[in-house]
């Protein structure tokens, strides 16, 4: 019981707020949400729900894209694991478009940073779309409906 008390003081003294529990506090990302959850406070705490969310967000993020995609293109006879290859390589292009657009920001030219933020957004719809038909087959069109769905969805 006493370890309990110490673990929720832990929780309550290190992690105040977010700026806290990001920068100044010793505990990891993992061990705060291990902490909030042997002391119980993650439902009282916004503090320990966010890390928790964090990690629900991290983990969950590719398998809930997969299942997304294997919906938008259900009628093509392929099964869950090739779709989640698909949504894998589907984010492996978003976060190399992501790395460019953040060094380009680096220079802080802010018509350039402007223009690599409007593009980023379109090269991963279009990227997208020939992804799809590459992948998946079909019209152009078809396409552009299943990027739809997946990225709306």
């Amino acid at each position: 019981m006493s370890d309990t008390l110490s673990v929720q003081n832990i929780c309550v003294t290190r992690v105040t707020s977010k700026e806290q529990a990001d920068v100044r506090s010793p505990l990891s990302a993992a061990q705060k949400t291990l902490v909030c959850r042997t002391a119980r406070v993650a439902d009282a705490d916004p503090v320990c729900q966010s890390v928790t969310d964090k990690e629900f967000d991290r983990v969950f993020a590719l398998p809930i894209s997969a299942f997304v995609v294997q919906l938008a293109a259900r009628r093509t006879g392929r099964n869950y694991p090739q779709h989640l290859s698909f949504a894998l390589h589907i984010h492996a292009a978003f976060f190399a478009l992501l790395t460019a657009t953040i060094l380009v920001e680096l220079l802080k030219v802010n018509w350039l940073s402007a223009a690599a933020s409007l593009s980023r957004t379109a090269l991963l719809v279009v990227y997208t779309v020939v992804a799809f038909h590459q992948a998946y087959g079909g019209a152009w069109g078809v396409a552009v409906g299943r990027t739809a769905v997946v990225l709306t969805g």
